[in-house]
């Protein structure tokens, strides 16, 4: 079976680490998960469209 819509990040429980885990982009994936879910193939676009702002936009000029 193959998914195209399924999300495989693990975040982390407390959210005030939110902010970091996302900066650092570097996702964390549920492999002990998605081992056990029976799926052949997944297609995931990881932190397609995830994204901090760090500055103001109006800022930015």
């Amino acid at each position: 079976m193959i998914s195209l819509h399924d999300h495989l990040q693990i975040y982390p429980e407390n959210p005030s680490e939110y902010f970091e885990y996302t900066w650092r982009n570097r996702p964390f994936i549920g492999y002990e998960g998605l081992a056990a879910s029976g799926l052949d193939a997944v297609f995931d676009g990881l932190l397609d469209g995830e994204s901090i702002m760090t500055k103001d936009p109006l800022e930015l000029g």
